[in-house]
């Protein structure tokens, strides 16, 4: 056996032991979970008894008996909780009464401790944020890897074309189109990463504490290259290295909306939104909070509460947003890898024609030559539209 099939061996041998030992970890966890459900019993049950008994139509609950239920509950509730913290950290199915357990405990701290339900809802509610933020950007990673994979097929199909003797000149505009677009994919590309750069420093000025500033100084390799390709940009007319302070904060942002207003872009108010896709969602949700743990301490409890629950429907709704959006990324992803893949098989088929005489070939051949041409131009504009091309 020699060095490269026993190389090939060994690695197949630690593959398959990673394989079984993966299978064998989950089935431990699985075993683990059922036995913490079992355990958990009781504290459901309680859970269930304290419902009732708050949600009845019977007797109004005392002072005294709301204190002892509040701790009873309390304690089984966080009990749960934690259960479902191990399901979700080992990647383990839910309880299918989950969402009918929540809701109970929901409900109980309505009437129990008010401040604790809305604890709980903005935590669930940043989770489920957290969720439709992950995928909304792995969409978009993917979407930027398609289109980059894109250009080598472009390639090869001008290629093709251009090898041919005396094709008709609508093909030789139509080649040029293409050419046009990839060269737009690759120029707004190389916008981003020289504008990432300048965003950073000059966010530098800004005061500590924005959000949106913090933000900008901390966005990941790449991520105004994704933002820049799914939703379109363009140059705020100044450098923005150059700028500072508030002014540099409204320029970034402004690059990030796609523009400032005037020049046809979504202006400040769209990098607000759009900046939460390009990093962390700390920084738009995170920073809300801040704000709102502030207020507990400077104004009443009543004020306090109802500052949270708008911050929970806010951050519903930007959840909803980012769903809206991962749809929207994924139809224009399906749309891309569709016709790029149509096109890569033509690509291989027309590659017999290569150096050919375009008059020498039969009716049949140059129309599927003619279809190659089709659809690299649709390829190659589908390269640059954008979100905002979308209605």
């Amino acid at each position: 056996m020699n060095v490269t099939a026993l190389g090939d061996l060994v690695a197949a041998i630690r593959t398959g032991f990673l394989a079984l030992y993966a299978k064998i970890r989950k089935l431990a966890w699985e075993i683990e979970r059922r036995y913490k459900w079992r355990q958990l019993r009781p504290e459901i049950d309680n859970i269930s008894s304290v419902h009732d008994r708050t949600s009845g139509s019977g007797k109004k609950v005392s002072l005294l008996e709301k204190g002892r239920l509040k701790k009873s509950l309390t304690q089984s509730a966080d009990k749960y909780d934690e259960y479902i913290k191990f399901c979700e950290d080992k990647g383990l199915a839910l309880p299918a009464r989950d969402d009918e357990i929540n809701e109970m405990i929901d409900q109980s701290l309505e009437v129990l401790d008010l401040q604790r339900a809305l604890d709980r809802e903005l935590d669930r509610a940043k989770r489920e944020y957290d969720e439709a933020y992950t995928l909304a950007e792995g969409c978009g990673k993917e979407l930027l890897s398609e289109r980059d994979s894109c250009i080598g097929v472009l390639e090869d199909a001008q290629q093709v074309v251009n090898s041919i003797a005396r094709h008709p000149k609508s093909f030789a505009m139509d080649i040029g189109r293409v050419s046009a677009q990839c060269q737009t994919f690759a120029d707004t590309k190389q916008f981003a990463e020289e504008r990432e750069g300048e965003l950073k420093a000059a966010v530098g000025g800004v005061a500590a504490g924005v959000a949106a500033g913090a933000g900008v100084a901390t966005l990941a390799p790449g991520a105004l290259m994704r933002v820049a390709t799914t939703f379109g940009s363009a140059s705020t007319g100044t450098a923005i290295s150059t700028l500072s302070g508030a002014v540099a904060q409204s320029a970034s942002l402004a690059f990030l909306g796609g523009g400032a207003v005037a020049m046809g872009g979504g202006g400040v108010a769209a990098g607000e939104a759009l900046l939460a896709l390009a990093g962390p969602i700390g920084w738009g949700v995170a920073g809300a909070t801040v704000v709102a743990t502030l207020i507990f301490h400077n104004i009443k409890v009543r004020d306090a509460q109802k500052r949270q629950s708008e911050e929970i429907v806010r951050v519903k709704n930007g959840t909803e947003a980012l769903k809206e959006l991962r749809a929207a990324i994924e139809q224009l992803l399906s749309e891309t890898r569709s016709l790029s893949e149509r096109l890569r098989g033509q690509v291989v088929s027309c590659e017999r024609y290569r150096g050919r005489d375009y008059s020498s070939l039969t009716e049949d051949e140059q129309k599927e030559l003619g279809a190659l041409v089709n659809n690299a131009v649709s390829l190659s504009t589908l390269l640059n539209k954008t979100l905002g091309d979308q209605a």
